[in-house]
C-alpha cells in the first residue's frame, strides 16, 4: 500500500526543458543521504537537552540468554539528482528489515520525485494525510530544498508504523532519536506510531549517532563515553 501511495505523487519530466544534474567530483565523496545536509541545524535546534550537573554512572550490558526477540529496523534515505527550470528532482529508496523466524529485507524504490512550486502544496499534503494531518495552507508549506528531506521523513514514519504491525512481543528500531513535536514530526505521529507498536506487544528502540544532550557544564553526553570500548550505556532519564 505505502509503494502505491508514494507512486501516486511521481511526477514525470515530460514538461520539462532543462535538467542540471547535481555536480560531484569524482575525488569527492557522494553522500548516500542528504538528511544530515538537510536537517543539521534543525537537529541541533529540537534536539539540544540540558542535563542537571550529576556524576553519571557508566553500566555496563550482561549477557544475557533468554528467548529469541523478533526485531524490525527501518530505515528511509533521500538525495537531491539535480535542477529543473521548474523545481528539484529527488529520490528516495527504503528498506524494512524484520529478523524473526525468519530473516527477510524488504525493499521499496528508488522512487524520483520532481518538486516544483506548482505541486508541492499538493504533495506535501498528500503525505500529511497519509499520516492522518490536516492539510495545510500554501504559506505552510516547506521551500522546496527543505521538502525534500520533509517526505522522506514522512515515508519513515510511514514505514515505522507499518514496520510495527509485522511482528509481535519484541523489538521496533528507529533510525534516530524518539522527540517528537519537532519542526518534521508532529507530537500526533511520534505517539500514534509508538502505541501501534505496543498495541502488539512491542518495544521502541531509537538509535542515533549524534546527540545535543549535555550537562550544565557544557560537555555533551556523547563525549561522556569516550575511551570506553566495551557494550555500555548511562542511564539519564532522571536528569532530563
Amino acid at each position: 500500500m505505502i509503494d502505491g501511495e508514494i507512486r501516486r505523487v511521481v511526477e514525470e519530466l515530460e514538461n520539462t526543458k532543462l535538467f542540471r544534474p547535481r555536480y560531484v567530483e569524482l575525488t569527492s565523496f557522494m553522500p548516500l543521504n542528504d538528511e544530515e545536509v538537510d536537517k543539521l541545524e534543525e537537529w541541533e535546534i529540537d534536539e539540544t537537552v540540558t542535563l542537571e550537573e550529576r556524576e553519571l554512572q557508566i553500566k555496563e550490558f550482561q549477557e544475557q540468554r533468554e528467548e529469541f526477540l523478533p526485531i524490525v529496523a527501518v530505515d528511509v534515505s533521500s538525495i537531491r539528482i539535480g535542477e529543473t527550470e521548474r523545481g528539484i528532482v529527488a529520490a528516495y529508496r527504503a528498506a524494512l528489515v524484520i529478523c524473526g523466524e525468519d530473516f527477510k529485507v524488504e525493499k521499496l524504490g528508488p522512487y524520483a520525485l520532481h518538486l516544483t512550486e506548482e505541486n508541492k502544496l499538493a504533495i506535501y499534503n498528500h503525505f500529511r494525510n497519509l499520516l492522518g494531518l490536516d492539510k495545510v495552507d500554501e504559506d505552510k508549506v516547506p521551500r522546496l530544498s527543505k521538502l525534500v528531506d520533509r517526505i522522506r521523513n514522512a515515508i519513515e514514519r510511514m514505514l515505522q508504523r507499518a514496520a510495527a504491525k509485522t511482528i509481535r512481543n519484541g523489538i521496533v528500531l528507529w533510525d534516530g532519536s524518539l522527540i517528537g513535536g519537532t519542526v518534521d514530526t508532529p507530537m500526533k505521529v511520534v505517539l500514534e506510531n509508538i502505541a501501534t507498536a505496543h498495541s502488539n506487544g512491542n518495544s521502541v528502540v531509537g538509535i542515533s549517532k549524534r546527540s545535543w544532550l549535555k550537562t550544565t557544564s557544557g560537555k555533551k553526553l556523547i563525549d561522556l563515553l569516550e575511551g570506553v570500548y566495551k557494550p555500555c550505556y548511562i542511564d539519564v532519564h532522571k536528569l532530563i
